[in-house]
């Protein structure tokens, strides 16, 4: 099963999100919205394995994001679309600087919490940004969320189940 990780970086007042539009020459989800991140590689800490690809693909470094944390751990089981499965693990941050660096797998933009229902999110980023916006966002959970996505006959994510 391939792992990857995804980092949410938000504004201090948890209004906005740093979300990143892949290049249109992307192999997955060209000019699609996410986070952060890529694979994890075998053996590798999930955590550092974030800090790294934040790092590699944005130049932020872990100094710079505050109150850094897991957030959510979610599986796909197999399908016709990831035969072999796959899991995300999801952490946020908050990061202070307004403007916000190049970033080499697309364009990185500040988004009103308020306004993410506008953008073309990957499927499983906007499951789990739901999910977070209603819950860790508002302080009401404090320890990760667990759970599996369900994927549909098209490779859409149609239900999260959270353990």
């Amino acid at each position: 099963m391939d792992q990857y990780t995804n980092v949410l970086l938000l504004n201090p007042s948890g209004t906005k999100i740093v979300l990143l539009k892949r290049f249109a020459g992307a192999k997955f989800a060209p000019n699609r919205w996410t986070g952060i991140g890529g694979h994890i590689g075998r053996g590798e800490d999930v955590t550092i394995a974030a800090l790294r690809e934040l790092f590699e693909e944005t130049g932020i470094s872990q100094n710079e994001v505050k109150n850094f944390r897991m957030v959510a751990d979610f599986i796909y089981d197999s399908g016709p679309y990831w035969p072999r499965g796959y899991r995300i693990v999801y952490f946020d941050g908050i990061y202070t600087k307004e403007k916000l660096p190049d970033c080499s797998e697309g364009v990185l933009k500040w988004i009103p919490i308020g306004y993410l229902h506008r953008y073309d999110i990957i499927d499983d980023t906007r499951a789990v940004l739901k999910i977070l916006k209603q819950k860790i966002f508002n302080k009401e959970v404090i320890k990760p969320l667990k759970g599996k996505f369900q994927v549909g006959e098209k490779g859409v994510t149609d239900q999260v189940i959270i353990e």
